[in-house]
């Protein structure tokens, strides 16, 4: 708890037509704000080289091996019948689909409105709860608490759910969560 240590309540009102709407007006309190971000930035600009001196080109050289032999031609079949999820051949892993005709494909605006659809709220939330709940509560600790534990089980659950559809038939998968969700 670097910014507020001391649990204090926002406690300056926003205007006079929105006085339950409040905002912090201690100058110590204050003055933490700029640094954290430079803390922040420095946090994300290492966890950034951190990933990208872990990225590594991907090796297309499936040789099959059989009993010690490598079998080239099998290899080259492999690699000729590339199918991506869309359904379009290609020859080249860095070979895609223009703008134009991913906009003509239905699997896109499917893929768009999933995505849109549950990054959206999600983003809204992440915002806003603690605007919200300052409304409602007054301890400034506990609503952080509550706000870093979601962003664990969100950071995690992103894990879990990676592996769950992974090895599941996502149909089915989303066909019995909008059901247990529902009842």
């Amino acid at each position: 708890m670097y910014i507020n240590p001391d649990n204090m309540s926002p406690d300056k009102p926003y205007s006079s037509m929105f006085p339950n709407e409040k905002y912090f007006s201690d100058p110590v309190l204050l003055a933490k704000v700029p640094k954290i971000f430079l803390i922040l930035g420095c946090t994300y600009f290492c966890l950034q080289m951190l990933g990208i001196s872990l990225l590594s080109e991907k090796n297309d050289d499936l040789a099959v091996s059989i009993n010690g032999e490598e079998k080239e031609e099998e290899t080259e079949l492999i690699r000729s019948e590339k199918i991506n999820s869309l359904g379009v051949k290609y020859e080249d892993s860095s070979q895609g689909l223009s703008l134009n005709e991913a906009c003509r494909c239905a699997a896109f605006w499917m893929l768009f409105v999933k995505i849109f659809s549950q990054l959206v709220p999600t983003g809204f939330v992440i915002t806003y709860y603690k605007t919200f709940g300052q409304t409602f509560i007054n301890d400034d600790q506990f609503l952080s608490q509550v706000g870093s534990i979601a962003a664990f089980f969100n950071a995690f659950g992103t894990f879990f759910w990676g592996f769950v559809i992974d090895r599941s038939v996502y149909k089915v998968l989303c066909r019995n969560l909008i059901f247990y969700v529902n009842f």
